[in-house]
């Protein structure tokens, strides 16, 4: 799915409260427009590109280039190569956040959640290329005995543990859970601890 898309999925199917907050640009003026909103605010900022919606995503992550912590310096230059022929997001920086995580529906009262709180400068993206700092748990009614452990690891807790609910993870079970979908990546935004949907 395109970035641009996916961020309307998740307006539409969560809440715009889940989404990192972001503008769609189609010339460079919007995009220095985008910007000065953010640095106005002392935010960091990042430039992700789509091809257009009516054009296939093959390729995407490849083709579409994507800046982190831009500036509108490093923007011109994505603009020069590239100009109308992409969508242009710009979108709030999130270079620190307390934990990225990602959570499967096991079934319909279980969630597994696989997350890493150790590296709050990683991206979501990079979270298992440091496989060991992951830590597993799953959310639902504690019967241990539903689940089998080498597929689904980790202990099995309440939605209602505090341990869960300081994470976010209480409202990430209940998200996922009433959504239909079966899986969703999320972070804890550092410092005010969002949650924020990928």
């Amino acid at each position: 799915m395109k970035k641009l898309d996916r961020f309307k999925f998740i307006e539409n199917k969560f809440g715009s409260q889940y989404v990192l907050e972001y503008y769609a640009c189609y010339a460079f003026e919007q995009i220095c427009e985008a910007a000065d909103k953010f640095e106005a605010r002392n935010m960091p900022w990042n430039l992700r590109t789509d091809k257009p919606s009516n054009e296939s995503d093959i390729n995407q992550a490849v083709l579409a280039p994507f800046v982190h912590l831009c500036t509108k310096e490093k923007a011109r230059a994505v603009w020069d190569e590239f100009g109308a022929s992409l969508v242009y997001i710009v979108f709030r920086s999130m270079p620190l956040c307390y934990l990225n995580g990602v959570a499967i529906r096991v079934n319909d009262e279980t969630v597994f959640i696989e997350y890493n709180e150790q590296d709050r400068d990683v991206p979501q993206r990079y979270m298992y290329e440091k496989a060991d700092h992951l830590s597993h748990l799953n959310i639902g009614p504690f019967r241990r005995n539903t689940l089998v452990p080498e597929q689904w690891p980790g202990p099995v807790f309440e939605p209602t543990d505090a341990f869960i609910a300081e994470r976010h993870f209480d409202e990430v079970y209940s998200l996922l859970l009433s959504s239909g979908e079966d899986e969703m990546t999320f972070a804890l935004r550092y410092p005010d601890r969002q949650l924020i949907i990928w």
